[in-house]
């Protein structure tokens, strides 16, 4: 009788060891690319199918950004800051400041700004295995967006919102040194990466 509760007791013990195993292959907890961070990188966005815009994205903390735009020839030279006070444009001559209560929440860079501000600020950061890399799946200004993060490095590769055709490639990143108080201290987010 002590045999077979004995054996009963082994066979419970591995299964249930079997079975936790798995369940720590699949979620991993491992640190992010450091959104948070200041960082510069290069940028590739299509939109509605037929636009394509290139260039350099700069982000000093949340809600402050510089972006300055290399492609396409018309709009090659365009440089514009986001801060807490609203948004200044120049290209050439011309310059332009809008209001933050002006600024179009809806509008391409805003998506982007807000997808990325919003998931750098969050402490805990779910990330599911994908086919192209590790997924997250946000919602900005009511719009639902998915972003994709590289498997080694996981610094975002990918931001795209589906319903409105509208996709950001990233690469080439390159931290910043912190020039404001509110950039002054690294953050990390804890990533927890399942398999489906």
């Amino acid at each position: 009788m002590k045999k077979i509760k004995a054996l009963f007791i082994l066979l419970v013990l591995s299964s249930l060891i079997l079975t936790g195993c798995t369940a720590i292959k699949n979620a991993v907890t491992a640190k992010t690319p450091h959104l948070a961070d200041p960082y510069s990188c290069n940028f590739t966005i299509n939109a509605f199918g037929d636009m394509e815009v290139q260039g350099t994205l700069s982000r000093y903390g949340g809600g402050l950004w510089n972006v300055e735009i290399t492609a396409p020839e018309t709009m090659a030279g365009m440089n514009f800051s986001r801060n807490d006070t609203g948004m200044k444009l120049s290209l050439g001559e011309l310059k332009l400041e809008i209001e933050q209560e002006k600024i179009n929440r809806g509008a391409v860079t805003e998506l982007i700004f807000s997808a990325i501000d919003d998931c750098a600020a969050l402490q805990e950061l779910s990330l599911n295995e994908a086919e192209d890399g590790l997924e997250y799946i946000g919602k900005a200004a009511d719009c639902a967006y998915v972003m994709i993060f590289n498997r080694d490095t996981l610094e975002l590769e990918r931001l795209s919102f589906p319903a409105l055709e509208i996709t950001a490639f990233f690469s080439g990143y390159t931290p910043l040194s912190a020039s404001t108080d509110e950039t002054a201290s690294p953050s990390e987010t804890t990533v927890t990466v399942t398999s489906e």
